[in-house]
C-alpha cells in the first residue's frame, strides 16, 4: 500500500521556535548482536501504529554515527528511505497516516557501524510543516541538479528558489538556505550567467556571515572568485580567493583550503603568471597528499600539467596529466579521467602528433558519455572538430562542431555555446563563405560579451577582423585586430596575442608597407616561439617569406619559406589516417610553389625540383613504406635529393619530365608552368613558361576543359562531328604548344624509350598520347608514354616489381571479369565487355567472370591470388571524395549494406585501400578497362581514388582510363594490348604503344583510342 511520504532533514527543535510536539521518542543502540543484513549492516526494528490525522515526521538523530532511516509499511515492503544532504540527521514526513501501521528500520546502512541514537516521532505546527516544506524543496532540488540535464538543471532553479523562499516566509536562515544560494549560483555559473550567478553568491555572504560559518563564508568567497576568474577579472578573483582562504583556515577545512588553493594557481595561470601559479599547486599538492586526498591531488597535478603547457613545456606538461591520469583511475574518477585524457590530447595535438591526439579525444568522449557528462562531450567533440579542421577535413569538422553546439544549448552552456559558433564562423570562413562565417561570429561575439568571456571575446574579434581581412576591407580589419590585441595583451592570451600581431602583420602586407608586415610579424614569431606554437611559428615564417619574396629577397624568402615547410613536416602525422593526412599535406601545400619560384629565381632549379616532389604524392610515399617495408627495401620517408632523383631515371632508363603549375597567391589560376626534366644519363633541364606573358589571352584552365570535352563529345550528325573533332584538334595542338613544344629538344628521339610524366593538378586529366604538334602528329607515334603521381612513387612502384619477382607464389594467371550484368543502378548491358573478357581470358588460360559470376565476395576473394587483374565493365568516379570512386560488379538481389561491403554490387577506392592493407595483392599489373578509371578526386597528393588505391595494395603497374569509353573500340585495343605484351613480348608501356598505334589506324580520332594511360612500371 502506497503512501504520500517525504523525506528531509530538519533541525530538532526547528530553528528560532519552541519546543515540537513529539508523540513519541526512544533511545537506542546499534551494537554488535543487533539485527544485521547479510552484508554486516547493524539496523534496529521498530513497529510503529499511527492515529493523527495531520502530517508526522520520523525523525533520527545521532552523534557517533551518520543516521539512516528505512520506512515500510505493515507487510515489510519499503515505502521511504533517507540519509543525508547537508546535515547528519535523517527524517521522512508522512503527510497522510496509514492506521494500518509500519515498520521503521534504524541504521547507518555501512557494515559493522555502531553507536547511541535517539529516534523521534514529531506532531509539526503550521511554521515547522512550512519548514519542511523547505526541506523537501531543497532536496528535490539536489536530485534534479545531480541529474545534469538542461531541463533538470531548470528545475533545480525553481526548487531551490522556492526552498529559500519557504525560509524567508518563516524568517529561518540556517546553512542549508546558504547553500541553496551557491547551488543556485553554480548552476547559473554553468549555463555562463555570470552575472546572474554572481547575484546569488553575493546573497549568500551576509547570511553565512550571521551564522558565524567562516567555513560557508569562505566557500562562498570562493565561488565569486572563481566567477571573476571566468569574467577574465584575475586580480579580483584573486583578491577573493585570499579573503576565502584566511575565512577557510581558521575554520580549519583542510578541503576546502586545498581547493581554494588551486583557484589561486588557476587564477595566476591564467594572469600569465605560471610560475607563481606553480608554487601554489605546489602547496595544493602536499596539502592533498597529507589528507590523502588522491582525487584532488589528481586534480592539483593536472593543474599543473596546465601551467607547464602555457609556459611552452609541452613535455613536462605531458608527464603530470599522465600521472594525473593514473590516479584519477586508481581512484575510479571517471570523469577526472576523461578530463586528462583531453587534456593529453591537447598537448599532442600542440606537439602536431595528430594522431594521438585523435586517439586521446575518442578515449575520453567514451567515457564521458559513459557518465554522461555532457559538457565534457561537447568539449572533447569540438577539440576533435578542430583536429579534423586543420588536417582539412572542413565536412566531418562541421558535422562534429554542430553536434558540440547542440550540446552545449542542451545543457545551457552559453560560454561553450560562444566558443562553438565562433569555431564554425571559422570554419565558413576557411573555404570562402565570408557571409555565413560574419553571421556566426556576430552570435558567437553577443554571447562572449553577454557572459564576460574575454579570452573568447579576444579570439572572436580577431577572427572578424579576418573575415574583413579576406573580403579587402583592411581598415575595418585593422579595427577588429587592434581591439583584440588590446584585450588578449590585458588579459596575458600569449597564444592569442602572437596570432593577432602576425594577422595585423598581412594587413601591412596587403598594403605593400613591408617594413610595418615584418616588424609585426617578427613581435609574432618571438612570441609563437616563447609559447612552444609550432603550427603558428610555421605559418608565421612562412609569411616572412612571403615579404622577401615580393620584395626579391630571395636568398632571404628561400630561408623562411625552408624554415617554414621543414617546421610543417616536423608535425607528426605519422599515424593519421591517409585520408587525413593528405588533408592536412594540402594546407600547407602553397609554401612548396612559393619557395620553387624563389629558387628559380636564383638559378636553382635542381633545388626547386626537390622541393617539387617534396610537395607532391608525400601521403602515398608514406603509405606505401610503411605497408612494404618489411617486405622489400623501400626508401626511406626523408627529403629527396636530386642525385636520388637523376638515379630513379637511369634506373629505369626514362625520361621523367615533372610539371609544375605555380598557382596565384589565392589559388585560383595558375600563373607559370615549369617543367623539370631529367634525361637517363642525369642530364637535368629546366623550362618555364609565364602564362600572362606567353599565353596571348588563352586561358589555361578553360583550355583544359575545353579540350576533354571536345575530345569526348559525340554527334550523330557529320557536320557537327567534324566541326567537334577540328575543334579537339585545335585545342591538342595548342596543350602540345604549351607542355611539350618547350622541352621537346630534351625527349629521346627513340620512339620505345620510354618519357615519365608526373602530372600535378589537373594536368593529371590531360591524355597525354593525344598531345598533337603542328605537323598533326601524335605524341604517341613519337614516345613510349607513361605517368606517375610523383617520381618517388617510381621508386616504390620499381620496388613492388622487384618483390613480386622475389615471391614464389602459386597464383592464377589472372583475375578477368567482363560485363557483371545486372549491374547496380540500373546500368546498360556492356556486350562488347563480355567479349573482351572472353578473348583476354583464352590468351591468358583462365575462365573470365562474366555476368552474375561476378559478385563482391568472389572477386575479392580471388583478387590476391591473380598475377593479372582486368575489369571489363562499368566504373564511376567522384571528384569531392575520390575514395567513393568504383568498379561495378553484379547487383545481387536482396544483398543489403549489412553483407560482405556497404556498397551492395561495386567495389570502391576505399574498400581496396582498406580490404588488402594486411593481405596486400601480387598482381603485376591491374587493368581498369572501364569509363573515367583514372579520374578521381585532385589533391596534393594526387588523384585520390582507383588507381592510388590498387597502388597502395602493391600492385607496381596500373592501366586506367581518362574519360568515357567507347565499348568496341576498348575491346580491340584490350586485345592488341595483351597480343602484344603476352604474345609479342613487348613491356606493357611499349605494348600499349603498339595498340593505340593499330586501333589509331582504325579509329584516328583520339576519343577511341587516346583514353588509357599507364601508371606506374613500364615492364
Amino acid at each position: 500500500m502506497a503512501i504520500n511520504s517525504q523525506f528531509f532533514f530538519l533541525s530538532c527543535p526547528a530553528y528560532g521556535q519552541a519546543e515540537v510536539e513529539v508523540l513519541d521518542s526512544a533511545l537506542g543502540e546499534l551494537e554488535i548482536g543487533d539485527l544485521s543484513s547479510d552484508n554486516g549492516v547493524i539496523f534496529d526494528l521498530y513497529p510503529l501504529q499511527l492515529t493523527a490525522d495531520q502530517p508526522v515526521l520520523i525523525y533520527l538523530e545521532s552523534q557517533d554515527f551518520d543516521p539512516y532511516l528505512i520506512l515500510m509499511d505493515g507487510e515489510g515492503n519499503k515505502l521511504a528511505e533517507n540519509d543525508d544532504l547537508y546535515d547528519t540527521n535523517a527524517g521522512i514526513l508522512i503527510n497522510q497516516v496509514d492506521p494500518q501501521g509500519y515498520g521503521i528500520v534504524v541504521t547507518s546502512n555501512k557494515p559493522g557501524v555502531t553507536g547511541k541514537y535517539q529516534l523521534k516521532i514529531i506532531l509539526p505546527d503550521a511554521k515547522q510543516l512550512i519548514e519542511i516544506q523547505g526541506h523537501q524543496s531543497l532536496i528535490q532540488a539536489q536530485a534534479m541538479m545531480d541529474e545534469g540535464s538542461k531541463e533538470s538543471l531548470l528545475q533545480a532553479i525553481e526548487l531551490f528558489t522556492q526552498g529559500v523562499e519557504f525560509y524567508q516566509q518563516i524568517g529561518i536562515i540556517n546553512r542549508e538556505m546558504v547553500f541553496a544560494l551557491n547551488r543556485l549560483g553554480t548552476i547559473y555559473s554553468d549555463f555562463g550567467e555570470n552575472s546572474q550567478a554572481l547575484e546569488y553568491y553575493q546573497q549568500a555572504v551576509p547570511l553565512a556571515q550571521q551564522l558565524g560559518d567562516k567555513a560557508l563564508e569562505g566557500a562562498t568567497l570562493n565561488n565569486i572568485g572563481s566567477i571573476y576568474n571566468a569574467l577574465a577579472d584575475r586580480k579580483t578573483a584573486i583578491d577573493y580567493y585570499q579573503q576565502a582562504l584566511v575565512l577557510i583556515r581558521q575554520a580549519g577545512d583542510k578541503t576546502e583550503e586545498m581547493t581554494t588553493i588551486n583557484n589561486l594557481g588557476v587564477a595566476y595561470d591564467n594572469l600569465g603568471e605560471s610560475e607563481k601559479a606553480l608554487q601554489y599547486y605546489a602547496e595544493a599538492l602536499a596539502l592533498g597528499k597529507e589528507l590523502n586526498d588522491l582525487k584532488m591531488v589528481g586534480t592539483t597535478l593536472s593543474n599543473i600539467g596546465l601551467a607547464y603547457n602555457n609556459l611552452g613545456e609541452r613535455e613536462k606538461a605531458l608527464e603530470y596529466y599522465q600521472e594525473a591520469l593514473t590516479i584519477s583511475r586508481s581512484v575510479s574518477d571517471r570523469q577526472g579521467e576523461a578530463v586528462r585524457l583531453n587534456n593529453i590530447a591537447l598537448v599532442y595535438d600542440g606537439f602536431g602528433e595528430k594522431d594521438r591526439a585523435l586517439e586521446h579525444y575518442i578515449q575520453s568522449l567514451v567515457i564521458a558519455e559513459a557518465v554522461g557528462d555532457q559538457s565534457l562531450q561537447g568539449s572533447v567533440i569540438s577539440n576533435i572538430a578542430l583536429v579534423l579542421d586543420g588536417l582539412g577535413q572542413k565536412a566531418q569538422a562541421l558535422e562534429y562542431y554542430q553536434q558540440a553546439l547542440e550540446l552545449a544549448r542542451l545543457v545551457g552552456d552559453r560560454s561553450g555555446e560562444g566558443v562553438r559558433l565562433n569555431n564554425i564562423a571559422l570554419l565558413y570562413d576557411s573555404i570562402g563563405e565570408k557571409d555565413q562565417a560574419l553571421t556566426y561570429y556576430r552570435q558567437a561575439l553577443q554571447l562572449a560579451q553577454d557572459t564576460g568571456d574575454r579570452l573568447v571575446e579576444g579570439a572572436i574579434l580577431s577572427n572578424i577582423g579576418y573575415v574583413y581581412d579576406g573580403l579587402g576591407q583592411l581598415d575595418r580589419a585593422m579595427d577588429y585586430y587592434q581591439r583584440a590585441l588590446a584585450l588578449r595583451r590585458e588579459i596575458k592570451d600569449r597564444d592569442g596575442e602572437a596570432l593577432t600581431l602576425n594577422n595585423i602583420g598581412t594587413i601591412y602586407y596587403a598594403r605593400e608597407d613591408y617594413g610595418q608586415a615584418l616588424n609585426y610579424y617578427e613581435q609574432a614569431l618571438t612570441l609563437s616561439r616563447a609559447v612552444k606554437n609550432v603550427g603558428l611559428e610555421a605559418t608565421i615564417l612562412s609569411n616572412i617569406g612571403y615579404v622577401e619574396f615580393d620584395q626579391k629577397k630571395y636568398d632571404k624568402s628561400t630561408l623562411f619559406l625552408t624554415q617554414a615547410i621543414d617546421l610543417f613536416e616536423s608535425i607528426n602525422s605519422e599515424d593519421l589516417s591517409d585520408e587525413l593526412k593528405v588533408s592536412y599535406f594540402d594546407t600547407y601545400l602553397y609554401n612548396y610553389f612559393r619557395l620553387q619560384e624563389s629558387l628559380i629565381a636564383q638559378n636553382q632549379p635542381a633545388v626547386a625540383l626537390e622541393i617539387a616532389e617534396r610537395g607532391r604524392a608525400r601521403a602515398l610515399v608514406e603509405l606505401l613504406n610503411k605497408r612494404f617495408a618489411r617486405d622489400a627495401d623501400f626508401i626511406p620517408t626523408e627529403k629527396p635529393n636530386i642525385a636520388a632523383l637523376k638515379k630513379i631515371a637511369g634506373d629505369r632508363q626514362s625520361t621523367l619530365v615533372t610539371y609544375a603549375l605555380i598557382p596565384t597567391k589565392e589559388l585560383a589560376s595558375p600563373v607559370k608552368l615549369y617543367v623539370y626534366v631529367i634525361a637517363p644519363d642525369g642530364t637535368m633541364a629546366f623550362r618555364q613558361m609565364d602564362f600572362n606573358q606567353d599565353l596571348n589571352d588563352v586561358d589555361f584552365v578553360q583550355l583544359l576543359q575545353t579540350t576533354r570535352q571536345s575530345v569526348t563529345r559525340r554527334s550523330s550528325s557529320n557536320i557537327i562531328a567534324r566541326r567537334t573533332a577540328q575543334e579537339a584538334s585545335t585545342s591538342l595542338q595548342q596543350l602540345h604548344q604549351i607542355l611539350i613544344d618547350p622541352i621537346a629538344d630534351l625527349l629521346p628521339s627513340n620512339a620505345d624509350a620510354p618519357v615519365i610524366f608526373i602530372p600535378q593538378g589537373p594536368l593529371f586529366g590531360i591524355p597525354f598520347p593525344a598531345l598533337q604538334d603542328s605537323n598533326g602528329e601524335y605524341l604517341i607515334d613519337k614516345h613510349t608514354i607513361l605517368t606517375a603521381p610523383s617520381i618517388q612513387v617510381l621508386a616504390q612502384t620499381a620496388q613492388q616489381k622487384q618483390r613480386l619477382n622475389q615471391q614464389a607464389l602459386n597464383l592464377t594467371p589472372a583475375l578477368v571479369v567482363g560485363n557483371p550484368y545486372p549491374y547496380p543502378d540500373n546500368l546498360n548491358d556492356l556486350e562488347n565487355a563480355a567479349n573482351e573478357a572472353k578473348q583476354i581470358g583464352q590468351l591468358l588460360g583462365v575462365q573470365p567472370l562474366i555476368g552474375k559470376q561476378a559478385r563482391e565476395e568472389t572477386v575479392l576473394a580471388q583478387m590476391p591470388q591473380a598475377g593479372v587483374l582486368h575489369f571489363a565493365t562499368h566504373a564511376s568516379f567522384d571528384e569531392q571524395n575520390g575514395l567513393e570512386s568504383a568498379i561495378y560488379l553484379t547487383a545481387e538481389p536482396g544483398q543489403g549494406k549489412d553483407d560482405l561491403l556497404s556498397t551492395p554490387g561495386r567495389i570502391t577506392a576505399a574498400e581496396i585501400f582498406d580490404h588488402f592493407e594486411t593481405n596486400p595483392l601480387h598482381a603485376d599489373i591491374a587493368i581498369l578497362s572501364a569509363c573515367d578509371t583514372g579520374q578521381g578526386e585532385i589533391t596534393g597528393d594526387g588523384v585520390i581514388g582507383l588507381s592510388r588505391s590498387l597502388i597502395a595494395a602493391g600492385v607496381p603497374s596500373i592501366l586506367v582510363s581518362l574519360w568515357s569509353v567507347d565499348d568496341a573500340s576498348t575491346e580491340k585495343l584490350m586485345t592488341q594490348f595483351y597480343q602484344q605484351w603476352q604474345q609479342q613480348g613487348l613491356g606493357k608501356a611499349a605494348a600499349l604503344r603498339q595498340a593505340m598505334l593499330q586501333l589509331k589506324e582504325e579509329y584516328p580520332e583520339p576519343y577511341y583510342w587516346g583514353a588509357f594511360t599507364l601508371i606506374g612500371e613500364a615492364d
